[in-house]
C-alpha cells in the first residue's frame, strides 16, 4: 500500500510539472533572460516572398573554339590580340610552309612519272593486243587450209576428177591425129613441090605440140588413177602440225595478256596512291593558312609570331592551340546545383546573378537548360544547368565566377514571420505572445503557415500587424535558462526554431 503511494505521488508530481511547463514552457525566470536580449519583441512584416536555389559557376560564351593549325611549324604571321573580333572565315594566322612546299613539288614530279607508266603500259597492251588477235586469225586460217589440204591427200583422186582427165586425153589425141593427117599430106605435097618448106616445117611443128599435150593428159590420167604418194601426204600432214603450234602460240600471247592487265590495274592503284598523297600535300599547303572557324572575339592567345606549333591531327598531345575564339553574342553560366533541388527547377525560370567583378550590381539571367544525368562533385551529388545572361554582355567576360539565384516563386505584399520565432508542437505551430508580465502566463498563439524560404514563412492566418511576439534569439535565451533551471523535465515539442519542414523550398 505505501509502494502503490509512492509511485502514485510521483505521477501527481509529474503531471504537475507538465502542466507547470505547458503553461510556462521556458522556465519561471525566462522573464529575467529574456529581457536580457536586445532585440526581444518582433512582429510580422509585409515583403515580397520568395523561393530560391543558390548556385555557383563560371561565366561561358555561347560557343569557344580552340583554333588550331592541322600541320606544324613556325608561325610566320599572328597580329590579332586578345579582345580582337574576328569574322568566320577571316585570317587567324600563317605557318612556314617552304617543307611542305617541297613534298608537293616531289609528289607532283611522282604523279607524272605514275600517270606516264600507266600511259605507256595501256598503249602497249593495246597494241599487241591487236596484233595477238590478228595473229590468231591468220593462223586459225592457215590450219584450216592445211588440214583441207590434207584431207584432199588422203581421200584420193575424185571420179569427176579422172573423168575430166580421160576427157582431156580423148580432146589432145584428136589434136594430136588430125595434125599428124595435116603433116602427112603436107608431106606428099612437098615432094611433089606443091607447098613451101616452111608450110611443111609449120605442120611438123602442130603435130610435134599436139603429141606433147596428148603426152601430158595422159600422165595426169595415170597420175590421178594412181592417187597421192605417202611422201606428199607426210608433208601436208607436217604442214598442218605446224600450222596448228602457230595457233597456240597466237592464243598463249593473248592469254599473257592477263598479266599485262594486271600490271595496269598495279599501275593505276600507284598513280591513285600517288595522287591521294599529292592531294594531301596540298591540303597541308593550305592549312598554312589558319582561318577562324567561327566570328567571336578572342579570349586568350596562346603563342605569338616566331612560335613553334604542333599539329592538331597529328600531333599525340592534340596540337597546340593559336588562340581561343568566344562566340559572345549569346553569354552563359555554368553552373551546378544539388540533386534534392532538381525538382524545384524548370526552363525559363529567372535568375539573379552576382559576380565577384562587379559585387554591387545585379544581373537578370533566365534557367535555359537542365543536365541529363546527377554527378558527384566533392562527394555531392549535383546536376548541371545553363543560365543565359540577359544583360551585360559588354561587361562580362568569360571565366569570371557568379554566383546565382534561381527564382522558384515569388509572392510580393506576403505576410512573413521569422522562421526561429515558430514554436512547433503536437503538429501545431504557435508565437509567443509579447502580452506575458510577472504575473501573467505567456500567451502561447496558435498561427498557420505556409511555405518557407529557410529565413521567412508564409503567414496564414493567426496574427496582426501590429502585434508583438518572441524573437528566436529571446526563445533560445528562455530554453536555455529553464533548462538549467529544471534540469530534470523533458520539453514538450522541438525547440524553437528548428521546426519540422512544412513543404517549403529552402536555400543552401
Amino acid at each position: 500500500m505505501k509502494r502503490f503511494l509512492t509511485v502514485k505521488s510521483m505521477i501527481i508530481i509529474a503531471v504537475i510539472a507538465v502542466a507547470v511547463y505547458f503553461f510556462n514552457p521556458f522556465g519561471l525566470n525566462g522573464k529575467d533572460t529574456a529581457g536580457a536580449v536586445a532585440n526581444k519583441y518582433t512582429q510580422l512584416t509585409v515583403d515580397t516572398f520568395e523561393v530560391t536555389v543558390s548556385c555557383s559557376g563560371v561565366v561561358t560564351a555561347l560557343s569557344s573554339v580552340d583554333v588550331k593549325s592541322r600541320v606544324g611549324g613556325t608561325v610566320e604571321y599572328l597580329k590579332l590580340m586578345e579582345g580582337d573580333y574576328v569574322n568566320k572565315n577571316d585570317l587567324v594566322a600563317n605557318i612556314d610552309k617552304r617543307n611542305i612546299l617541297l613534298k608537293v613539288k616531289q609528289n607532283e614530279t611522282d604523279l607524272k612519272s605514275a600517270r606516264a607508266q600507266l600511259e605507256k603500259a595501256k598503249i602497249s597492251y593495246e597494241i599487241d593486243r591487236k596484233t595477238y588477235a590478228t595473229d590468231l586469225r591468220r593462223a586459225e586460217a592457215n590450219a584450216g587450209l592445211s588440214f583441207s589440204n590434207l584431207k584432199l591427200l588422203q581421200k584420193g583422186s575424185r571420179p569427176e576428177e579422172l573423168s575430166q582427165a580421160m576427157a582431156q586425153i580423148d580432146l589432145a589425141r584428136a589434136n594430136y591425129e588430125n595434125s599428124r593427117k595435116t603433116f602427112n599430106r603436107n608431106k606428099e605435097l612437098f615432094v611433089k613441090n606443091l607447098v613451101s618448106q616452111s608450110a611443111m616445117d609449120g605442120a611438123r611443128a602442130a603435130m610435134d605440140v599436139s603429141a606433147a599435150q596428148l603426152k601430158s593428159a595422159e600422165e595426169k590420167y595415170n597420175l590421178l588413177k594412181q592417187g597421192y604418194q605417202s611422201e606428199e601426204i607426210q608433208k601436208a600432214l607436217a604442214q598442218y602440225e605446224v600450222s596448228l603450234c602457230a595457233v597456240d602460240d597466237a592464243k598463249f600471247k593473248i592469254e599473257s595478256l592477263k598479266i599485262r592487265e594486271q600490271e595496269i590495274k598495279n599501275l593505276e592503284s600507284v598513280v591513285e596512291k600517288t595522287d591521294i598523297i599529292h592531294q594531301d600535300a596540298l591540303e597541308q599547303l593550305k592549312d598554312t593558312t589558319v582561318l577562324a572557324p567561327i566570328s567571336g572575339v578572342v579570349t586568350q592567345k596562346w603563342v605569338d609570331e616566331g612560335g613553334i606549333i604542333t599539329s592538331g591531327i597529328s600531333s599525340i598531345t592534340a596540337g597546340t592551340n593559336i588562340i581561343t575564339l568566344s562566340d559572345m553574342s549569346e553569354i552563359k553560366i555554368k553552373a551546378n546545383v544539388d540533386e534534392t533541388d532538381i525538382h524545384k527547377l524548370a526552363p525559363n525560370l529567372f535568375a539573379r546573378v552576382r559576380l565577384d567583378a562587379f559585387q554591387k550590381k545585379v544581373f537578370r539571367a533566365k534557367l535555359s537548360s537542365i543536365g541529363p544525368r546527377v554527378y558527384l562533385k566533392d562527394n555531392v551529388p549535383v546536376i548541371d544547368i545553363t543560365l543565359d545572361l540577359l544583360e551585360g554582355s559588354g561587361e562580362v567576360k568569360v571565366g569570371m565566377t557568379a554566383d546565382a539565384e534561381i527564382i522558384i516563386t515569388s509572392e510580393p505584399g506576403a505576410r512573413l514571420i521569422p522562421n526561429d520565432s515558430i514554436i512547433e508542437r503536437g503538429g501545431k505551430n504557435f508565437v509567443r505572445m509579447a502580452n506575458g508580465g510577472d504575473n501573467k502566463k505567456p500567451d502561447m498563439r496558435p498561427i498557420k503557415i505556409g511555405l518557407s524560404n529557410g529565413e521567412k514563412t508564409l503567414l496564414l492566418s493567426g496574427l496582426e500587424e501590429n502585434e508583438q511576439f518572441y524573437t528566436g534569439e529571446a526563445l533560445k535565451a528562455i530554453k536555455e535558462s529553464s533548462a538549467t533551471a529544471k534540469p530534470g523535465i523533458p520539453l514538450i515539442g522541438g525547440p524553437p526554431g528548428a521546426r519540422r519542414s512544412s513543404g517549403g523550398a529552402r536555400t543552401r
